[in-house]
């Protein structure tokens, strides 16, 4: 990890260990590997399309297990399809996609609905995002 990261997460600057969103936004894409995703619900209009289709199915369902089904298959086309093991293709075409999505971004905040495709980390992060 960057030395310049490190210190930043591990700083206790008012009890907090973790750095600040604005802190990240001023990170160049060239200086760390890292991204950060940001699940912001205001800000985020494809995360909120996202948030609507995901409840026109809860409303659609008739029980828990449908609504589940319904809902990986939701995350699933939207983070660029199923694959079986996240290696090999998948994580090549994930590295392009975050490299040129942080380029673009001028950071290493990545907005959770801007992503195309993504790691199993990034679905569990959308099945997270709490409903209101």
């Amino acid at each position: 990890m960057n030395p310049y990261l490190w210190v930043m997460c591990n700083e206790f600057e008012e009890g907090r260990r973790l750095p600040s969103l604005m802190s990240l936004n001023e990170i160049e894409p060239s200086e760390t590997p890292m991204e950060v995703v940001l699940v912001d619900k205001d800000g985020d209009t494809r995360l909120k399309e996202l948030e609507d289709k995901a409840h026109e199915l809860d409303c659609a369902s008739e029980n828990t297990l449908v609504l589940v089904k319904k809902l990986g298959k939701l995350v699933a086309a939207y983070m660029g399809g199923t694959f079986p093991v996240e290696q090999g293709d998948l994580h090549k075409r994930w590295k392009l996609v975050s490299t040129r999505l942080r380029g673009f971004q001028k950071c290493i905040v990545l907005p959770i609905g801007s992503l195309s495709m993504g790691l199993c980390r990034h679905s569990a992060i959308l099945f997270k995002v709490p409903k209101e």
